[in-house]
Formats: C-alpha cells, sequence, structure tokens
C-alpha cells in the first residue's frame, strides 16, 4: 500500500517531538497537516527547512512554508522536493484555509504530488483532499484531521493512498510547558501514537522530547527564537536506520502575538 502520509507537508518539530504536533505554537509546517487548528500568531510567517531521513542522502528533503493570519481566517501553503531528478523525486504542493469560531476551529486543506523518475521513465502527479476540526482553550488543545478523503492514485493500477485520520491532543500548564499526543488511523494498518513535550526556555525558545511507535523512534530538539525569529532543530534515532535530522529557519513579518479563543490577541 501507499504510504497514508506522503502528503504532508513538513513539520519542523516531529523528529523531536515524537511526531506530535505543537498546536500552541503552531508553524507553517504544522498547520498545513492539521487544518482543524488556526494558526496561533498574526501577520504572517515564513519557514524555510531541511531534512535528511535515516542518513540517506537519497531521501533529502527541502521545503518551504508560509502561514499568515488575519481576524478569524488563517491560511498556510507549502512546497517541499526530496530526492534527485535523475533517479526519483517528489514534489509537494500544499494549502490549508482554516477559520476560527470562538473555542472552535474548522479547516479545509488540498495537496498535489508529482513524482519523477530518472532515465525517462516518466512523471506522474496526484491530488487529493482532507480537513479537520479543532477546538482550543488556555490549557487544552485538540484536533482531528483526516487526509487522502479521494484515495489517489499516481496512475491508473496504482495501488492508492490510504485514507488516514490524525487524532491531536495538547495539555499545557500555567507556565505553558506542553504535553502532547497523537495517533494516527490509517486503512488497513494498526494507529501509530507520539508522545511528546515542550519545555519553554523563554518566551519563544523551548526544549522538546518526544517516543513514538511504528517505528519505535526517540528524539529530542530545540527552538532558539527571538520575536522575529526562530530556529529548529529535531532529530530522532531509529535503532536499526540511525538518526533523522531536521533544520529550520522561521521568519516573522511582525513580533509574535498569541490569537487565544475568541480572537484578541495576548502576549506569549
Amino acid at each position: 500500500i501507499a504510504a497514508a502520509e506522503a502528503f504532508d507537508g513538513v513539520n519542523v518539530h516531529a523528529p523531536g517531538t515524537g511526531q506530535t504536533v505543537v498546536m500552541s505554537q503552531s508553524t507553517p509546517g504544522s498547520l498545513l497537516n492539521n487544518p482543524g487548528m488556526a494558526f496561533t500568531t498574526s501577520g504572517a510567517r515564513f519557514e524555510f527547512g531541511y531534512t535528511r531521513r535515516y542518513d540517506l542522502a537519497e531521501l533529502d528533503r527541502l521545503h518551504f512554508a508560509v502561514a499568515a493570519r488575519k481576524g478569524a481566517f488563517s491560511l498556510a501553503g507549502g512546497l517541499s522536493q526530496s530526492g534527485k531528478t535523475s533517479l526519483y523525486s517528489e514534489r509537494i504542493v500544499k494549502a490549508t484555509i482554516s477559520m476560527e469560531r470562538g473555542r472552535f476551529a474548522f479547516g479545509l486543506t488540498g495537496s498535489s504530488m508529482a513524482v519523477q523518475f530518472g532515465n525517462n521513465y516518466g512523471r506522474f502527479n496526484a491530488f487529493t483532499l482532507g480537513g479537520g476540526v479543532g477546538i482550543r482553550s488556555p490549557q487544552v488543545l485538540a484536533s482531528l484531521a483526516v487526509d487522502n478523503i479521494t484515495r489517489p492514485k499516481l496512475y491508473d493500477g496504482a495501488p492508492p493512498y490510504p485514507r488516514l485520520a490524525a487524532f491531536n491532543l495538547e495539555l499545557l500548564t500555567k507556565k505553558k510547558l506542553s504535553l502532547m499526543v497523537r495517533t494516527v488511523m490509517t486503512e488497513s494498518e494498526k494507529p501509530r501514537v507520539g508522545l511528546g513535550q515542550r519545555i519553554p526556555l523563554a518566551k519563544r525558545s523551548a526544549l522538546y522530547w518526544g517516543v513514538s511507535t511504528r517505528p519505535l523512534e526517540y528524539g529530542g530538539g530545540i527552538d532558539i527564537g527571538t520575536p522575529r525569529f526562530v530556529f529548529t532543530y529535531a532529530a530522532s534515532i531509529h535503532p536499526v536506520l540511525g538518526f533523522s535530522h531536521t533544520i529550520s529557519l522561521g521568519l516573522g513579518t511582525k513580533s509574535a502575538k498569541v490569537e487565544p479563543p475568541g480572537g484578541e490577541e495576548g502576549d506569549f
């Protein structure tokens, strides 16, 4: 069966948080995969990153994403490229629109994948849709996202990409310490579970750790941030396949302000 998460954008924290989502500190990449949660900072944010999976250069992935919020609406878009065009490459374009109403959020996402095989073996394309719903309060954030609703195929006779549903939960203390849980359910597969934690160091800097199942991986990471800039490094280790790394740089158009439920800005 084709990989269910093949259409995902890059969540830069995922290797260090057990593949969970830090919804209280959403990034452009995480919003692409979680349309049921509105962007948590006002203005626009840009993100540039690089991922190496299991120390295999053939799987290197570059990505760019942008997200913006205006009032109750959030928009995000992203482009990623992995592999080498001389052998095998994937290019994914993804866009999300979300709307927040009080404590609730609703969103839709569309994804396009272009696969190219080297030596003129061909180029194939697929498109799919997804959506999500979410709810948040000062101490609890939860969302449910579904993707591959149309069960797309790269070509006639190819196995379809299976539908998936991901449940995300984040619990926060008054000091903004976060505990995240993520469960991914895919057609014809057992659920995959991730557990992670965010430990604030300053207003926009933090440490991360996490563990995930299927495959079993352990990870950690760090954010080093200012009001307009954040550098993220996250890594995970597989007992057999080795390390995976993600490095990213995030830039904001203005000082970050958290958008609490109800739409009023507040300092983070």
